[in-house]
């Protein structure tokens, strides 16, 4: 069992924050990563994915900011990052959720 950190301080601008939350970017950037690396799944990661959509949506829905993952599944998403490709104008923020999750 893997508990991520939701509420990643990203250093994004004050009022930024007041637009969308830590935890709420955090959870839309782990669906994106996954979706990037693996846009069409089936068996046991299409399991796994599933399992962690359902996570983070009742992370968002309950305002939790931790997740609790399955080690299965934590290594769906560890997987995912990499060879990691994202938007790169997006890659000031994603490293600290990439350090996120290098530490568990």
């Amino acid at each position: 069992m893997k508990t991520l950190n939701l509420n990643i301080d990203y250093q994004r601008p004050q009022g930024s924050i007041d637009l969308i939350s830590n935890s709420a970017l955090t959870c839309d950037y782990l669906d994106n990563v996954i979706v990037t690396k693996y846009p069409e799944l089936q068996g046991q990661k299409l399991r796994a994915f599933a399992r962690i959509q359902r996570k983070l949506d009742a992370a968002l829905e309950g305002k939790l900011e931790t997740i609790d993952f399955e080690d299965g599944d934590f290594d769906l998403i560890k997987e995912a990052f990499k060879d990691l490709r994202f938007n790169a104008r997006l890659a000031k923020y994603v490293v600290y959720l990439m350090d996120e999750i290098d530490k568990l």
